[in-house]
């Protein structure tokens, strides 16, 4: 098993497009880690874990606990076991 990773660099919009219809179709194969230019927020998903974390703005990361009813979103914390 190759664990390597490769390194694209594209708009946001070619990933959104991407993910649109790949999302299912191979789960191993998904962008692990979104950091646009502007470095305004961050988006990873570890090697071989349920979880995506999401690094940004305090007005950012209230939208995402403000959709709690819609995903299961939570504030890490530095303790928190992987």
């Amino acid at each position: 098993m190759n664990l390597g990773f490769s390194m694209f660099r594209t708009p946001l919009d070619v990933i959104r497009a991407w993910l649109a219809t790949h999302r299912l179709a191979d789960p191993m194969n998904i962008p692990r880690i979104v950091w646009p230019e502007d470095r305004r927020w961050c988006v990873v998903t570890p090697f071989q874990f349920s979880s995506t974390y999401v690094a940004g703005s305090a007005d950012l990361i209230g939208k995402l606990l403000d959709q709690r009813d819609r995903i299961d979103v939570r504030v890490a914390s530095l303790d928190d076991e992987l």
